[in-house]
């Protein structure tokens, strides 16, 4: 456990910053209280997975090589910083000595450069940029089974080598993504002398520009909250976890892009549930039927690719349907907390649950 500390530490800060951020953004005329609770909400999953993190490997592991396992990532990540500070630091000089690129670089010349106008093609290549990241940890877990298999190591199984890889370049991703979060919203304290917006990369604003909605340039990222939303579930069957990754991208993707195709062909058609409510958003039933039905077949492929033990097919069907009737509640409901968190756990913990009690 010792050996897993630094990573916890790690991520406990940047909770720490992210509630540092969500207290300052909290002030923002424009925000509303659903607004507050998901940017806090947010800063809390970091914990979160700081409590879950050391049980990421299996039980089975040599402890040994789970220690070997941390400290090698505790490490890594400690190259993922430098880069981030190599890189900062490559900024300050270039705006130290270009008084200009200072000035050009500013929060309102960065918003100002957001379309606000929604296009079927701009959220495709959003939810598509999504989708990347459960095509890398199948890829992952996959090439440490083969290199088990191919290498013959009998001191790690396939498992939890591919559980290494998935944490190394996961949580790499996870810290540069938050990273960039931090110094984009640096700009809101700008009143204290902190805002160091000025030493974003201009690649990485161009990045940020086409990945990001308009609503969302007040508040943090959603890359880095679907992150988050998985590390609860790696000390659970693989199956789970990549269920769990593919339904926050694929399955919420095939939801919005179904339903708003389906809606600027036919504007105002198939609107469900009529009535309005609380937290009602006008939604189709294409757009349901796409999002329960990817849920569906993800969990059962999911399920019978990697094996669960005691899963008989009658109990992948029984799982899949009550995940994908889940995901449907969810989508229907339309709750104020963002269904990039609300989405994955709830469905990870339905499954979890149909694993240990029944």
């Amino acid at each position: 456990m010792l050996s897993s500390m630094p990573m916890v530490v790690y991520m406990c800060v940047f909770g720490t910053i992210y509630i540092m951020i969500a207290l300052r953004l909290r002030k923002l005329p424009s925000k509303t209280r659903q607004d507050i609770v998901n940017e806090f909400l947010y800063a809390i999953m970091w914990f979160v997975g700081s409590i879950f993190y050391p049980f990421s490997y299996s039980a089975a592991i040599d402890p040994f090589v789970e220690e070997a396992f941390n400290w090698f990532s505790a490490f890594a990540m400690i190259g993922v910083f430098l880069v981030v500070v190599i890189i900062v630091g490559r900024e300050k000089v270039l705006v130290s000595r270009d008084v200009t690129l200072r000035e050009s670089r500013n929060f309102k010349e960065f918003a100002e450069a957001f379309d606000q106008e929604y296009s079927l093609r701009k959220d495709v290549l959003r939810k598509a940029f999504h989708a990347f990241i459960p095509s890398f940890v199948l890829a992952a877990y996959l090439l440490g089974g083969s290199l088990v298999e191919v290498l013959s190591l009998d001191f790690v199984t396939g498992h939890d080598l591919g559980i290494f890889l998935i944490i190394n370049c996961g949580f790499g991703g996870l810290f540069l993504f938050a990273a960039a979060d931090i110094l984009r919203l640096s700009h809101f304290f700008e009143d204290k002398g902190l805002s160091i917006f000025h030493l974003l990369p201009s690649s990485v604003m161009n990045i940020l520009t086409k990945r990001m909605h308009y609503k969302e340039l007040y508040t943090f990222v959603p890359t880095v909250l679907i992150l988050l939303s998985f590390i609860p579930f790696l000390p659970f069957p693989f199956a789970v976890f990549s269920a769990v990754t593919l339904i926050a991208s694929i399955s919420d993707a095939m939801a919005s892009i179904g339903g708003k195709a389906f809606d600027k062909a036919r504007p105002g058609k198939c609107v469900f549930p009529s009535c309005k409510y609380k937290f009602f958003k006008e939604k189709n039933i294409i757009g349901y039927i796409a999002g329960t039905a990817s849920t569906f077949f993800i969990v059962f492929f999911m399920f019978l690719a990697f094996q669960v033990s005691g899963f008989d097919l009658i109990r992948i069907i029984i799982t899949s349907t009550f995940t994908a009737l889940t995901f449907f509640m969810i989508d229907i409901l339309s709750l104020p907390i963002n269904d990039n968190l609300l989405n994955p756990l709830v469905c990870g913990i339905v499954m979890v649950l149909f694993i240990h009690l029944f």
